[in-house]
């Protein structure tokens, strides 16, 4: 792959995207800030920067589907897009299954909508798995949501020596298996 295989309006949307956040400032030509960000080297780019920008689908794809039970499944999809418009279409799909109370109160009457499942729980679950995923492994990542539940396979196993027991002591050193990646989310 080289320079050629990058989407630039992916690359500019990115670059608005960060600017706007305000964690670090990208000026420039989109491949000097591609470069800034250590994710291109003039016309050589990363496996990250296909991951994140490519023209043409992904090999990495996301299967998430609606289920009643195991075997009986009501809705389905396969998701085939770059890491940042998977996260989209993958909240735009949970967000279109999930069931969501409506609270009425006050004056003037106020409705408040209250989600299933914490939005914002769901998003951090969902960015762990594209973020922390192993790329080298062809599986799918899977999220299957149930009536009671939602769960999220992830291909790969925990990074470095970390194991289950650390993670319930929260005594452990983080690390991130897919650095690149994992920094161009912090800074959107």
């Amino acid at each position: 792959y080289d320079y050629t295989d990058l989407d630039g309006q992916k690359i500019l949307n990115f670059i608005n995207k960060v600017n706007e956040r305000g964690r670090f400032s990208l000026v420039g030509n989109p491949k000097e800030c591609l470069d800034k960000l250590r994710i291109v080297d003039g016309n050589k780019v990363t496996n990250a920067a296909i991951l994140l920008f490519a023209k043409d689908e992904i090999i990495h794809h996301v299967h998430i589907g609606r289920l009643k039970t195991p075997t009986l499944i009501i809705d389905d999809r396969i998701i085939k897009k770059t890491l940042f418009e998977t996260v989209d279409e993958i909240m735009k799909y949970i967000v279109s299954q999930i069931k969501f109370a409506f609270e009425i109160k006050g004056y003037p009457t106020q409705r408040t909508e209250i989600p299933e499942y914490p939005i914002e729980a769901i998003r951090e679950t969902v960015l762990n798995a594209i973020i922390h995923r192993d790329y080298l492994l062809p599986y799918d990542i899977q999220i299957k949501i149930f009536d009671k539940e939602m769960t999220v396979y992830n291909p790969g196993k925990l990074s470095g020596n970390l194991t289950f027991e650390d993670l319930l002591t929260d005594n452990y050193q983080a690390y991130a298996r897919n650095k690149l990646i994992a920094e161009m989310f912090y800074l959107t």
